[in-house]
C-alpha cells in the first residue's frame, strides 16, 4: 500500500473533479462508414470509418452446401461493465448476411437459427433485419453490403426456433445475388474480471453456432436440409473492462475530496490524507474514458486494466478512510492536581472537533 501511496501521491490534483456524472461510456460504433444505429451499449472505443485501413468494419465469410454466410462486427470493441441495471449493461453489435449462390441455376431458400457465443458474451435472443420485397430491402450486390440493416417498420425478429415449429425467416427468392443482412449484438452478462481486471472475446474463445436450412426453389421435394455448424469464428475482438471497483466509489472519492480540501482538513491525520489523496488519483487514472485505444488497443486496454487494479487494490485497503487527529484532555483543580469529573477519568483522548 506505501509504494502505491508514493507512486500516486504526485499525480494528485485538487483541480480535477470526481463525479460519477463523468463515468459515461457512449462512443459511436460504425459499420463501415455508417452508424450502426442500434445494438450497442457501454462503449468506450471503437473505430471510427476512417482509422482501420479505411474502415471501421471486419467481415469474415463462410460456405455452406449453396449460401454464403458474413459475420460482420468492428474490428475492435472496447465496452466498460459498471455492473449497472439492464438498460447499462455492455453491448457490441454485430450484424450477419447470407445469400445463395445459384449454382446450377438454383437458387436456395434457406432459414438461419439463432447463433449462440461463448460465456459472458451470449447473443440477445432476436436477429432484425428486412422483410422480403419491403421498401427497405436492399441488393447487396458489392459494397452495398456496407449499409447497417438498422430496424425499421418493415422489420423482422425471428430467433432459433426450429422450421417445423413455425420458425420462418426472410428467403432469398429468385435473385441469386440478394444479400440478406440482419443485425444483433452481444450481452456482456459477466460479473467483471477482478484478476487482471478485463476480459477480450475474439475468435480464440468464441465460435458463432448456426443452424443451416436450405433448399432448391424449384425442388418438388417440400424438405428442408439441414445442417448444423459451430466454426463460424469472429472477425473482431469484444474487451470488456471492469471499472465497477472504481465506479462503485466515485461519490465516496467526491465527498471525501471534499473534506480535505475543506475548512476541516486539519482535523485529519497527515498520513491518512495523504492516502486519501493518492487513492483519488489512482482512481482519476483508472477513468477508461481517458485512454487513446487507437493504433494499440490491446495495451491501452491491459494499461487501463492496470491502473483499476490498482486503485481497487487502494480502495479495499482504506484508501479513502480518513482518520481524526487525537489530542490528550487532563482535568486539573485549582491546586493543579488531576482531577475526573463527572464520570470521566482526569486524562483521556478526544478525536479533533469533538466536544469536551
Amino acid at each position: 500500500m506505501t509504494l502505491l501511496v508514493n507512486a500516486h501521491i504526485d499525480e494528485y490534483d485538487a483541480a480535477e473533479s470526481v463525479s460519477m456524472d463523468d463515468a459515461v461510456f457512449n462512443k459511436t460504433v460504425y459499420h463501415y462508414a455508417q452508424e450502426a444505429t442500434e445494438g450497442y451499449n457501454s462503449v468506450v472505443y471503437a473505430p471510427a470509418a476512417s482509422t482501420v485501413n479505411g474502415e471501421a468494419t471486419s467481415y469474415i465469410q463462410f460456405k455452406y452446401d449453396n449460401c454464403y454466410y458474413r459475420v460482420y462486427m468492428p474490428v475492435n470493441t472496447v465496452l466498460v461493465y459498471t455492473g449497472q441495471d439492464e438498460d447499462n449493461e455492455p453491448r457490441s453489435p454485430i450484424m450477419m448476411g447470407h445469400v445463395g449462390d445459384g449454382s446450377n441455376n438454383s437458387r436456395a431458400i434457406y432459414y438461419l437459427a439463432n447463433a449462440t457465443s461463448g460465456t459472458h458474451l451470449p447473443l440477445q435472443n432476436f436477429w432484425v433485419g428486412y422483410k422480403d420485397g419491403s421498401s427497405n430491402n436492399r441488393d447487396y450486390l458489392t459494397d452495398l453490403d456496407k449499409v447497417w440493416a438498422n430496424a425499421g417498420s418493415n422489420e423482422v425478429h425471428f430467433n432459433g426456433t426450429v422450421v417445423d415449429s413455425g420458425f420462418m425467416m426472410t428467403d432469398n427468392q429468385g435473385n441469386k445475388n440478394t444479400w440478406r443482412n440482419y443485425w444483433n449484438y452481444f450481452r456482456y452478462t459477466g460479473t467483471g474480471d477482478t484478476d487482471i481486471f478485463y476480459e477480450k472475446f475474439d475468435s480464440s474463445n468464441i465460435n458463432l453456432s448456426l443452424r443451416h436450412y436450405w433448399k432448391a426453389m424449384f425442388s418438388d421435394d417440400d424438405t428442408y436440409n439441414s445442417n448444423d455448424h459451430d466454426d463460424m469464428k469472429l472477425p473482431g475482438a469484444v474487451y470488456v473492462i471492469n471499472y465497477k471497483p472504481v465506479y462503485d466509489k466515485l461519490n465516496d472519492a467526491a465527498a471525501v475530496k471534499a473534506t480535505i480540501e475543506g475548512d476541516d482538513a486539519w482535523m485529519y491525520t497527515e498520513a491518512s490524507v495523504k492516502r486519501a489523496k493518492a487513492t483519488i488519483a489512482a482512481m482519476l487514472k483508472a477513468d477508461p474514458n481517458d485512454y487513446a485505444y487507437e493504433g494499440d488497443v490491446n495495451n491501452h486496454v491491459v494499461a487501463c486494466a492496470d491502473a483499476i487494479k490498482d486503485a481497487a487494490y487502494m480502495l479495499e485497503h482504506g484508501g479513502l478512510t480518513l482518520e481524526k487527529k487525537q489530542g490528550t484532555v487532563t482535568f486539573v483543580d485549582q491546586l493543579g492536581n488531576t482531577v475526573a469529573i463527572n464520570g470521566q477519568p482526569a486524562t483521556y483522548t478526544k478525536d479533533y472537533g469533538e466536544t469536551i
